[in-house]
């Protein structure tokens, strides 16, 4: 309830009403709500007067509270926010964010509203901070909602002068984000997606868990499958520059729930109507990608010399010779490595996935 006001009065720092509260309209609401919940109300009410005394309410004559500035004391009622929201959430939450707004870049700290599902921003380096709402979705809290949609994009336009790149993300169509970090992005990626009432928990090929809001009853099995496979790759360009997809697989049977491949064109919705309290519902879909440099971003070196003919011997030697780097194999040394391959064969064991990707 505290968090309540408070969100009122930041949201509406101009409307009066919101600056009066009747203390037995207040008492009433706590006493139903602490009803339903089988506490007791009378010890929730003492803290609740004590945190409006330090929001900067004060009772009035008539027992009802009013706040005592004209002016609201909008970094002292932001922090009381901040510290409400935090104390909520249990995981670990970004509380910087760097967003385009009026085509610059400021810095904002953040706060993740899902009882009204807003995120609140605010810039303290302004002359007279004000705060920005981002409503993300419907506010009641017992609507559903489908269409947060979250975009990943790398910035790399100044990375030969500058040597930055940004992992940037867009929200709803309308605002940017970016970060230094891809793990950043990530983690506020999956803030933004606890916004959604049905998401996709997945993994990147760094074992690192991902969180996907989908629409469940506008988006297919296949669509949703191809979305995480663009998200898999855009952090492998992030983060090492492989931009090339070699081979993306879901494995349908490890999926929780399992599903089959055959569902791969019907709806989410078809697909996960039956699962208990759907549409409010996360499920895993077990996923894996491998990712290589494409051969438009990759450089020509100098040449190693190759031996035309190698004698097969029973043992082998690591030669101590130093070479030019070489990270592609030439085309024209194909006869040669073809020799090398045919004296090694009966000594090595080659793993499929490499063998089909040996040309590379």
């Amino acid at each position: 309830m505290c968090l309540h006001i408070l969100w009122n009065i930041l949201k509406y720092p101009n409307n009066i009403k919101y600056r009066q509260i009747n203390n037995q309209d207040l008492h009433n609401n706590l006493e139903f709500k602490c009803h339903e919940l089988h506490i007791n109300a009378d010890e929730i009410f003492e803290e609740i007067k004590k945190n409006l005394q330090e929001f900067g309410f004060k009772k009035g004559d008539d027992n009802n509270w009013y706040y005592q500035y004209d002016d609201i004391q909008l970094l002292s009622l932001w922090e009381h926010y901040q510290m409400l929201i935090f104390q909520q959430l249990i995981c670990d939450i970004p509380r910087r964010v760097c967003m385009l707004l009026n085509g610059k870049w400021k810095d904002y700290e953040i706060v993740f509203d899902y009882q009204h599902r807003t995120v609140m921003l605010l810039n303290k380096d302004d002359n007279k901070p004000k705060i920005k709402i981002l409503q993300v979705g419907n506010p009641k809290k017992s609507s559903l909602e489908f269409n947060v949609h979250i975009q990943w994009y790398n910035d790399i336009s100044n990375v030969n002068d500058t040597y930055t790149k940004w992992a940037c993300l867009i929200l709803n169509d309308s605002w940017h984000f970016r970060t230094a970090y891809w793990y950043s992005r990530e983690g506020l990626s999956a803030c933004f997606s606890d916004f959604n009432s049905f998401y996709v928990i997945w993994k990147d090929g760094n074992i690192t868990i991902q969180k996907d809001a989908l629409n469940s009853y506008s988006m297919t099995l296949k669509q949703g499958i191809q979305q995480i496979k663009e998200k898999m790759q855009i952090i492998e360009h992030f983060i090492n520059g492989k931009d090339e997809l070699i081979f993306f697989q879901c494995e349908f049977k490890k999926c929780k729930p399992p599903i089959s491949f055959a569902m791969n064109e019907y709806l989410l919705h078809d697909i996960y109507q039956h699962l208990p309290h759907y549409p409010i519902t996360q499920v895993h879909w077990e996923t894996k990608g491998g990712f290589i440099v494409s051969y438009k971003n990759s450089i020509g070196v100098e040449r190693s010399i190759i031996p035309k003919r190698v004698v097969p011997d029973d043992t082998l030697s690591i030669s101590t010779e130093k070479v030019a780097f070489n990270p592609l194999l030439y085309e024209c040394d194909f006869h040669k490595l073809k020799i090398i391959s045919n004296s090694l064969a009966s000594k090595l064991h080659r793993d499929n996935l490499m063998q089909e990707l040996f040309h590379e």
